[in-house]
Formats: C-alpha cells, structure tokens, sequence
C-alpha cells in the first residue's frame, strides 16, 4: 500500500489513469517550505526534500526508519520498511539514505532490472 502511495505522487496524482489528487497539490506538498535544524533536510507538506547524486529526493519518514522515498526523474519509487521495536543504532536512518544513494540509485541510473525484485536484506550492517 505505501509503494501504491509513493507512485500516486510520483505520477502526479493519477493512479490507473485517474487524476486521484490534484497535480497541483503534489507539486505543493514536495515544495520545502522550511528546513530541519537537525539533519539539514527541507520539509513540506509531510515530505521532506533532499538531493542524492544530484536528483531531487522526496521522502515520507514514519517511526522507526519506515520510508518511502521517490526520485521522480529515475521514475524510482522505494519503500523501506524497519522493525520499529527493535532496538537499532544511532546511525539507522543514515544507513537507509545511504542505501538508496550508494546501491538504489546507482542501479537505477543503469536500468538494472535486479534492483525492482526480491526482498531487502533482512538486517543492515
């Protein structure tokens, strides 16, 4: 379901060839309107802003390193999911960035099929 969400806004709001949320909204909500004074990142209207290899990156972040990012001109849409009880380092969520921007993106950018199958790893280094 967070994947289906995470494609309605990288489609501009359509889903199965529906205009579900105005096109205008999403171009809104993706535009930061402050920025966090503890990581840096811009914030909008419940996503935050980011560059990753010199693409925008926008991400919705839920408790416990539950993600979902969007790279609208790779057409990437990923979610990561994380056990929200366990309990896990300090360095967590810099860990999932950095496995979008080190392995995800990376693989996008050569059109590796291998990238859109298969689960993630179970537990990050």
């Amino acid at each position: 379901a967070l994947l289906r969400y995470g494609e309605l806004y990288r489609n501009a709001g359509r889903y199965q060839g529906k205009q579900v949320v105005p096109a205008a909204w999403v171009r809104d909500s993706w535009r930061p309107r402050t920025t966090s004074p503890f990581n840096g990142h811009g914030y909008g209207l419940g996503w935050w802003h980011r560059q990753r290899r010199g693409y925008d990156v926008y991400f919705a972040w839920g408790y416990g390193g539950q993600y979902l990012f969007v790279v609208p001109a790779l057409e990437l849409t990923v979610v990561m999911t994380s056990d929200a009880v366990a309990p896990r380092e300090h360095d967590h969520n810099r860990a999932l960035h950095e496995l979008l921007t080190d392995f995800i993106i990376p693989a996008a950018e050569r059109g590796d099929q291998r990238a859109q199958i298969g689960p993630a790893p179970a537990r990050l280094p």
